[in-house]
């Protein structure tokens, strides 16, 4: 795999401290491993996740993006780009 994390061990259990900035503004620690997603991509995942921690994140990522699934973010994106409006029934 390509990517700028050659040579490193990316799959090994490793501690986080992740800020989360403003409405949250705070820092979590947590325990996990970074792994390789597709292509360059990697993500965090998250071993032992506390109920505080999870929480946090949580409610930091609703903040962000709100609550609605990506499939309902896709159909207002469409129905914004179309033009079309809800038909129910």
């Amino acid at each position: 795999v390509g990517h700028r994390f050659a040579g490193c061990h990316v799959d090994l259990p490793a501690s986080f401290i992740i800020h989360l900035p403003e409405p949250i503004n705070r820092h979590v620690t947590v325990k996990g491993r970074i792994k390789h997603v597709l292509g360059d991509s990697f993500g965090l995942q998250f071993a032992g996740l506390t109920a505080a921690s999870r929480t946090l994140i949580r409610r930091y990522v609703e903040l962000r993006v709100g609550r609605q699934s990506a499939f309902g973010h896709m159909q207002n994106y469409l129905r914004n780009l179309f033009g079309a409006r809800r038909v129910n029934g």
